[in-house]
This record gives C-alpha cells, sequence and structure tokens, in this order.
C-alpha cells in the first residue's frame, strides 16, 4: 500500500527510543517510546503473512521502499509484536503429515496380510 504522508516535516522528526525484547526468525517484541504520532520502519522483509500488534491490538502494515515494512504508532510508549503466520505452509505440512500416517498404516495392513 502506498501511503502520503499529510503534513510531514521531515526537519521536525518524531523523537523517541525503541528496544527489542524478542527476536527470533518468527516473531519480534519491542518497546517504543515516541513523543508525538508517527511512523515505525522495520527494516525486516515485507511478506503478507506478518501481522503485527500495538499493545495487543492489530496495525495495518506498510510495505516501505518495496522491501521493508512499517506501521502507524501512535505518542507514547507501546508494546510491539510483529508475528509471521505462514498458515498456507502450516496447512501444507498438516496435509503432508495426514497422507504419511495414511501411507503408514496401509503399508502395515499390507504387510501384515502378506505375511499372516
Amino acid at each position: 500500500d502506498l501511503v502520503k504522508l499529510k503534513g510531514a516535516h521531515p526537519q521536525e522528526p518524531v523523537q523517541g527510543s525503541y528496544a527489542i525484547r524478542e527476536y527470533t526468525p518468527d516473531k519480534t517484541i519491542m518497546e517504543t517510546l515516541t513523543d508525538r504520532d508517527g511512523f515505525l520502519y522495520f527494516m525486516d522483509n515485507y511478506d503478507r503473512f506478518w501481522r503485527a500488534y500495538i499493545d495487543g491490538k492489530e496495525a495495518k502494515i506498510y510495505r516501505a521502499n518495496f522491501t521493508f515494512k512499517a506501521i502507524e504508532l501512535p505518542a507514547g510508549k507501546h508494546s510491539v509484536s510483529w508475528v509471521f503466520n505462514p498458515y498456507p505452509v502450516k496447512f501444507a505440512f498438516g496435509i503432508y503429515y495426514l497422507l504419511l500416517i495414511a501411507s503408514v498404516l496401509c503399508l502395515a495392513v499390507f504387510f501384515r496380510k502378506a505375511f499372516v
């Protein structure tokens, strides 16, 4: 999504700080503190399966500079969570394991009949 920043003044950047509390391949949790509303730009690859949460409420993720991600962040102290949930991949693994179990059961029945 293309975001047009209305009233943005580059000479007046948002003042703030952040601290990363947890960083794993599928989850990042950070604490932020800003003096006014702005955007939190996260230099991690954008993917449609990422979800962002500000204080537990889902936030819209914007594609930033074609490959990174950003969210609108209100002023104040917040807990921001980025969670990667590739549900189609999880669904595919579930189907794979069901088929694997069914194959093993079929082989067990076949060999039981063949050797009895």
